[in-house]
């Protein structure tokens, strides 16, 4: 075998260069969109965006229903290379809502100043962590957390959040018209969500990562959802709520796809 033999005034030019590729590399930034779509299946099966009031997605039992509030914390994201490095996004907490039945107005959310480089997995929780999630008010307003209570996502009645807010309406398969009302918290019910999809960040650019949003995944999964038995979980009943909490962590949320922007 022949070997090539590399003058070391070379070899330093060399290793000079590639210090300075690496520096260049962790200097270069980017941003992130993360892109929230809501769907849910309708009454034929079919999975359609989310319209806010509109009596006709069914859940696993056969029970139809609307939605008339739809919000919930994503929190603590990070991202992950390919080596298993993270970036922690700090003061990470995001408040995502349908807030109008416009499909311009998906719900997204932009984080800027991220290292441009390729990562091979995208992390982060849903609802918000023990730390600021606690009686001590001086932890209540970090990144978009309130707790004022102005977005209806503290708790009226003790200290802490709502992780996820859904409130609506059903007409069962046992022909009852029922209110809906999931208030899903409490610190055993955090859960994190990764995607493993490698997404490339290009310096000076932005990413948008589209998240779909199964909204009726909220009702099945690890845990089928019987509204004409369980139509208000809050607090209560704790089983059926951390059954919830599973059911959002298992199947709701999926990355649908990513482009970088021009």
């Amino acid at each position: 075998m022949k070997k090539i033999s590399i003058p070391i005034v070379l070899l330093l030019l060399l290793m000079g260069c590639s210090k300075e590729d690496d520096t260049a590399k962790k200097d270069a930034i980017a941003t992130l969109r993360l892109q929230f779509q809501h769907v849910a299946k309708d009454t034929s099966g079919q999975r359609v965006n989310l319209v806010l009031d509109e009596m006709k997605y069914l859940n696993a039992d056969a029970d139809t229903f609307s939605v008339s509030t739809f919000k919930y914390y994503i929190s603590n994201v990070k991202l992950f290379d390919a080596q298993g490095d993270s970036v922690v996004i700090p003061n990470s907490y995001y408040l995502i809502e349908q807030s109008s039945n416009k499909p311009s107005a998906t719900p997204m959310k932009e984080i800027a100043g991220i290292p441009a480089v390729t990562y091979s997995k995208i992390q982060f929780s849903i609802g918000v962590d023990a730390t600021h999630n606690n009686p001590d008010s001086s932890q209540y307003y970090v990144g978009e957390l309130n707790g004022s209570g102005a977005d209806g996502m503290p708790w009226v009645w003790a200290k802490g959040y709502k992780f996820l807010r859904l409130d609506g309406a059903t007409k069962t398969d046992e022909g009852r018209s029922l209110g809906l009302v999931f208030h899903i918290g409490e610190n055993e019910n955090f859960q994190t969500i990764a995607f493993t999809n490698n997404i490339t960040l290009q310096e000076g650019k932005t990413t948008m990562a589209h998240c779909m949003v199964l909204v009726h995944k909220l009702f099945t999964g690890t845990s089928d959802i019987d509204f004409d038995v369980n139509n208000d979980v809050q607090v209560k009943p704790a089983n059926v709520a951390s059954q919830v909490a599973n059911n959002y962590e298992t199947g709701m949320f999926m990355l649908h796809h990513h482009e970088i922007l021009e």
